[in-house]
């Protein structure tokens, strides 16, 4: 059996036009045989990009959180607990929900897609691509929005993403917003950022 999930961004934030071709195309495709997965090689991979993504991300906690207070509450909701629940923490420290953490990701202009790339060689993205042929499309998606200059952008993925996906356009508008927003945490301003980081994610055509 298989089954999809349509995030309600993408049923309401689209011309209804789109969504409902986007939803004939999953109802008229066949599903076809399952990838075969290696696991032992894809096990490996996860292990040490798993282990990179943390490392890169215990160094942004602090400015997530700052980031955090300025992105729009969407909706109340109830907490998860017990069998539903799920770690938010970082060592001693708590990170926003999936929404907030990812909109005050790329509000810093770095996609948290891009968190742990570095990890990953050329043989391993071979290995990927068996299991997950769409992944440099998806990541080009990301690409677009990532600020190369932000001062939260780590480095050696920044040395990645130019060395495998240099080639990517890039949004300046949504650049612009995200420069603002990176000034205004270095320089610890008490601005309210809530206009600039609804204006990447317009330009983004999503919150988080």
């Amino acid at each position: 059996m298989q089954t999809f999930t349509i995030q309600s961004s993408f049923k309401f934030d689209n011309d209804p036009a789109i969504v409902q071709s986007a939803i004939q195309k999953l109802l008229t495709t066949e599903r076809q045989k399952p990838l075969a997965v290696p696991e032992e090689q894809v096990l490996d991979i996860i292990e040490r990009y798993s282990a990179r993504y943390q490392e890169q991300l215990a160094e942004l906690v602090d400015v997530i959180n700052e980031v955090a207070v300025h992105i729009p509450k969407r909706r109340k909701r109830k907490l998860h607990i017990g069998l539903f629940g799920y770690s938010r923490t970082m060592g001693k420290k708590h990170l926003p929900r999936a929404i907030t953490f990812t909109a005050s990701l790329y509000s810093l202009g770095v996609p948290p897609e891009l968190l742990g790339l570095d990890a990953l060689t050329e043989e391993d993205m071979a290995v990927i691509k068996e299991v997950y042929p769409s992944i440099d499309l998806d990541l080009k998606d990301a690409i677009r929005f990532v600020d190369m200059d932000s001062p939260y952008l780590p480095t050696a993925v920044k040395d990645r993403v130019v060395s495998w996906y240099g080639d990517v356009s890039q949004d300046t508008e949504h650049i612009v917003a995200t420069k603002q927003i990176c000034n205004a945490m270095m320089s610890h301003s008490n601005d309210d950022l809530s206009h600039l980081v609804l204006l990447a994610a317009q330009r983004r055509g999503f919150l988080g």
